[in-house]
């Protein structure tokens, strides 16, 4: 058996779960981000710190190897003084040319202002110093060496070297102060960033352990949910299994997706044999012609009912009445339609019985109902001579229940042919005024038996001439006699009973006024129900079948036209009934009926 389709779950209140998971996956996200920007940006300014050191520890090289130079030159230039070697001055000269291009790159790599300052004067002690070597060397006298050696003790020579000394030992210390700061940075940048990453894997362990927490609260209450959503369905499953009709959900294909076990048992096929067949494969042709442009309505969007045969093979026909319900999605398409199936066959078959049996006892009562009734108007009239008043008495009463028999066999025929739609109509223009003064005259001599009068109440105010209606004149006025003889049933003795005509823009209403106790409010709902009455005691005392009420709406309402009941001020009610001014000549065709003749005996009498 297929899957019952089941409604969806109602959304709680709030956020879902998934979009709290989802809320807080994206501040993670961007708490990430942010900090892998502060971690770029730290690394950044680590490696700008670190080359910013390494181009301190270089500029201390050159300055070194500027002083090593400088001590080259300076031991040269003291070496030619002495011994006059040529080769000390080839040397001095080679240190000379590489001291000034040195102090000039470490003045261009320099990165700070003072270290720039301090190397432009060092430049110039630098430079001052080598003119003083380059002139005491041109002086120099092979055979004087003891003014060679007054030459390199000389006071300007060694206060130079001093300064240049000072100046040498000012930028060593610029450039250890720089580069102590450097490391310095480099040492607190790198604490920041080691907190950062620290951090960082604490909050992203914590949205983690965070994110499995809540997912698996999700799938538990997933789960539970689904169990739910099992235990549920297994219950509708079980009542539709229970439910003897039969019941369907086809697709939009007209092709089954479940069943009930009642349709298993009907068609005599397994779960397999129906799950995903086609409806066409299910129904004869003929049944099937009847049923598909109901289940396309249903399709569409509008349910729809209908009753027809159906041949199984090896058995007779049987009568189904459907059911085709829309089946729609939550976005308002419509994807399918519920069948519900009942077999009637039985019903119709006791219906027909029953039709069968009242027909023939109605028709078997009305033949020697005729009679008797006949002969005690015979007995009557003095046909066979003068009666004594006791035998008068007792015929009379005779003829009374006579005639209670006869409209009771008449209520119950017409009753028969409204409920099985064989009630025939004879559709002729009639003036609705006439009729209703011959009614209102028939009904005299039955009103007097109660001690009330029936008239016609005239308008003060002339009304609009009423035109002929195509109706049924026996029809109308056996709907009008129903009417009056419920008010002078109930209606005080001494009351009047009254009939209003009043003409509206688009109908002609016909209402019945009465005296009586009128109709609670509870029971009007019933009041045109068949056998029904306000008390189980109206019929012993007041006569009738329950049937007269009923017998009207179906005849007002085959004319188009509509029957109520309002109550009446001062007490009693108001019973009415409308019949349209347009043309009723084709009544309104009744459930399951074909046309019949206007023909046939309505009343006997």
């Amino acid at each position: 058996m297929s899957d019952l389709p089941a409604q969806g779950a109602q959304p709680s209140a709030g956020l879902s779960i998934g979009v709290r998971i989802n809320l807080v996956l994206v501040l993670g996200l961007l708490l990430l981000t942010a900090v892998w920007w502060v971690s770029d940006a730290s690394i950044r300014e680590l490696l700008q710190n670190a080359r910013a050191e390494s181009q301190v520890v270089e500029e201390l090289r050159q300055l070194e190897l500027v002083g090593l130079q400088l001590r080259s030159a300076e031991l040269a230039h003291q070496r030619y003084l002495l011994e006059g070697d040529p080769r000390a001055l080839e040397e001095f000269e080679q240190r000379a040319r590489l001291l000034m291009p040195a102090l000039a790159r470490m003045r261009e790599q320099a990165q700070d202002a003072r270290l720039k300052n301090r190397t432009d004067a060092l430049r110039v002690l630098v430079q001052r110093r080598l003119d003083f070597f380059r002139a005491s060397m041109k002086v120099r006298s092979p055979s004087d060496v003891r003014a060679a050696r007054d030459a390199m003790r000389d006071s300007v020579s060694l206060s130079l070297n001093r300064e240049i000394l000072s100046e040498f030992d000012v930028l060593r210390r610029l450039q250890l102060s720089t580069l102590d700061q450097r490391r310095a940075e480099t040492a607190t940048n790198a604490d920041n960033s080691s907190y950062l990453i620290l951090w960082s894997a604490l909050f992203a362990a914590s949205l983690l352990v965070w994110a499995i927490v809540v997912i698996q609260r999700f799938h538990h209450r997933r789960s539970s949910d689904l169990q739910a959503l099992r235990d549920s369905e297994a219950r509708l499953i079980a009542i539709a299994n229970a439910v003897p009709a039969m019941i369907a959900v086809f697709d939009a294909g007209l092709r089954c997706r479940f069943h009930n076990r009642a349709m298993q048992r009907w068609f005599e096929r397994d779960a397999s044999q129906l799950d995903g067949v086609a409806l066409r494969a299910l129904l004869d042709e003929a049944a099937y012609g009847l049923v598909r442009p109901h289940v396309e309505r249903a399709l569409g969007g509008t349910a729809s009912r209908l009753e027809f045969l159906h041949q199984r093979p090896g058995k007779a026909a049987a009568s189904l009445i459907a059911d085709f319900i829309p089946r729609q999605e939550v976005d308002g398409k419509f994807s399918g339609c519920y069948a519900l199936l009942s077999d009637v066959s039985q019903l119709r078959e006791v219906d027909r019985l029953k039709s069968q049996f009242i027909s023939v006892i109605s028709h078997e009562l009305r033949t020697p109902m005729t009679s008797i009734r006949g002969s005690l108007g015979l007995l009557a009239g003095g046909v066979v001579g003068g009666l004594p008043d006791k035998a008068r008495e007792l015929v009379d009463i005779a003829r009374t229940n006579c005639d209670r028999l006869v409209r009771l066999v008449n209520d119950i025929l017409d009753s028969e042919r409204i409920s099985t739609g064989r009630l025939a109509f004879n559709m002729q223009p009639t003036e609705i005024p006439a009729l209703v003064e011959r009614a209102v005259a028939a009904i005299q001599g039955f009103a007097a038996g109660f001690g009330v009068r029936v008239t016609v109440r005239q308008h003060a105010v002339p009304m609009p001439p009423i035109p002929a209606l195509k109706v049924d004149p026996d029809r109308i006025e056996q709907v009008l006699g129903n009417l009056l003889a419920n008010a002078c049933k109930f209606t005080a003795p001494g009351s009047d009973v009254e009939v209003v005509l009043q003409r509206e823009p688009d109908s002609l209403r016909i209402e019945v006024l009465d005296r009586g106790p009128g109709v609670d409010e509870s029971f009007r709902p019933l009041i045109f129900e068949r056998f029904t009455q306000i008390d189980a005691r109206d019929a012993r005392l007041k006569g009738g079948s329950g049937l007269g009420l009923a017998i009207s709406r179906a005849i007002v309402e085959r004319h188009r036209g509509r029957i109520g009941l309002r109550s009446r001020e001062g007490g009693g009610s108001v019973f009415w009934f409308e019949l349209p001014l347009g043309d009723a000549s084709s009544p309104l065709p009744q459930a399951g009926s074909q046309p019949v003749a206007a023909s046939g005996d309505r009343h006997v009498g």
